[in-house]
């Protein structure tokens, strides 16, 4: 009889030691779905670049106002902040990082960022915000594209002539009226 009630003591115990487990696990399980989400929705935020929306791009200059002041006087423009306003005619695809924005001609202004851009903005209007810098090398590989092979198209063509780029601080997809194109 003693045997009997130690034996079934200690079943008790396991049964009881396994479901507390159990509670525990669920407890961890449902602490890791949180968690899962709250990284989801920052993965979404981050690649929320050019999310917002701009009625106007007053103050803004075009793509050819950009090249050409550039042109006039590079190393006095290295780090200084523009706002320019072009239509995207790439995003880079291996990075996300990269967009280039038309010009009147065959040139391109490169933008980078942190944050991807959104490949459903091609084609669109933007007003992009950030810092010039000066590169030697226009179409240095971005993140994630250090593997792939040199693209050979008009878009990668005009961005290895190009000998500055813009580091992007903010994006908005422009929806004025303006008739400009690049």
């Amino acid at each position: 009889m003693k045997k009997s009630l130690l034996v079934l003591s200690a079943f008790l115990a396991i049964f009881m030691f396994s479901c507390q487990n159990g509670e525990n696990s669920e407890e961890k399980s449902e602490e890791q779905k949180t968690e899962k989400k709250a990284e989801a929705e920052n993965d979404n935020n981050e690649s929320s670049c050019c999310s917002e929306t701009v009625e106007s791009c007053d103050g803004t200059i075009t793509t050819d106002k950009l090249l050409s002041r550039f042109e006039e006087n590079a190393e006095e423009m290295e780090g200084k902040e523009v706002s320019v306003c072009g239509k995207v005619t790439h995003v880079c695809v291996h990075s996300g990082k990269r967009m280039f924005l038309g010009t009147s001609g065959e040139e391109v202004v490169i933008v980078t960022s942190e944050e991807k851009f959104p490949e459903e903005n091609m084609g669109k209007k933007v007003v992009v915000t950030g810092k010039i810098k000066l590169v030697e090398d226009a179409h240095q590989h971005g993140e994630g594209e250090e593997d792939h092979e040199p693209i050979n198209d008009e878009q990668h063509k005009a961005a290895d002539k190009s000998h500055f780029e813009i580091e992007a601080t903010k994006c908005q997809v422009c929806e004025c009226d303006h008739s400009k194109e690049s």
